[in-house]
């Protein structure tokens, strides 16, 4: 049996739903659903049993519950204290990030607040294109990344958490013809071309854009690009906008215009479930903390 087996049964457990505990654990019901049947058959029990309630723990299953809910605690208490010895964390974790994003927000404070705690900790950052943000865990290229937590959702063997939200801006040139209108809404780029900097088959890509547009009472022309350059190249030339958030580095570029929108994009950093490096959690924690504190300002 794996940590992610017993995380996954232990989330059904307390959800006594397939989907509500995949939604807690931003992985796909289909992940979930086969992670607990492999457990069931390696312990040789069944662990839940469908009722016309709902879905309910058998007597193994509650008893498993309890055992391993302990196991993860304690797992986790000696975990904690062998990570806060700061000798003992030592290595280089690989952060991936959406290339194109202004990271200096974040990036020195948290390699000097890591420097502090943990000094044989080194942080190695990776700029990449939204496609390959799964593939390069998956390839062992980066140990964690940074991208848009709509992205995360429902990827199996991915364990994920939110770390901030940004607010959603529309990028445009400054030869834009609507560029010098004072007062523009959404609403009044409804003919424009939305870019989008992702292939069609990311889905998770499409469906906030369509959402925004939706809110706005029109349906977006959609072409989709290669990367973040040519979608910048096709802005340039006063055609064609590009839904992003207050992060993309272009926002401060002299030849492109930002109009804020009344959306917030989440931010997520995400791992391979099952890598356990002990370099991880602490990266994860002084980043949550540091992103935290600049959203609430103390």
């Amino acid at each position: 049996m794996t940590l992610s087996q017993i995380r996954y049964f232990l989330a059904v457990a307390r959800e006594l739903s397939f989907s509500r505990a995949a939604e807690a654990l931003y992985v796909s019901q289909p992940a979930v659903s086969k992670q607990v049947s492999l457990l069931e058959q390696e312990l040789g029990v069944k662990l839940f049993e469908r009722t016309n309630q709902g879905l309910e723990l058998t007597e193994a299953g509650s008893r498993f519950a309890v055992f391993f809910g302990d196991t993860e605690k304690n797992f986790r208490i000696l975990l904690e204290q062998v990570q806060n010895e700061s000798d003992t964390v030592h290595g280089t974790v690989r952060i991936g990030y959406a290339a194109g994003w202004d990271i200096s927000e974040f990036y020195p404070r948290i390699t000097e607040v890591l420097a502090a705690e943990y000094p044989k900790l080194e942080i190695s950052i990776i700029g990449l294109a939204l496609e390959t943000i799964r593939k390069s865990l998956e390839r062992g290229e980066a140990d964690l990344v940074v991208t848009n937590e709509s992205l995360l959702r429902g990827q199996e063997n991915i364990c994920s958490v939110l770390l901030t939200r940004r607010r959603g801006i529309l990028l445009f040139s400054a030869q834009h013809r609507l560029a010098d209108v004072p007062g523009l809404t959404l609403a009044d780029f409804r003919d424009e071309v939305f870019y989008v900097t992702a292939p069609p088959t990311m889905r998770e890509a499409t469906e906030e854009l369509l959402s925004v547009c939706s809110a706005a009472e029109f349906f977006p022309k959609i072409e989709f690009v290669p990367t973040l350059s040519t979608a910048l190249m096709m802005l340039s030339g006063g055609h064609g906008v590009l839904l992003c958030h207050d992060w993309m580095m272009a926002r401060n570029n002299p030849l492109f215009r930002t109009l804020p929108l009344d959306i917030e994009r989440g931010i997520g950093i995400a791992w391979l479930a099952d890598n356990h490096s002990a370099l991880i959690p602490p990266v994860v924690r002084e980043l949550r903390n540091l992103l935290r504190t600049e959203e609430t300002g103390t």
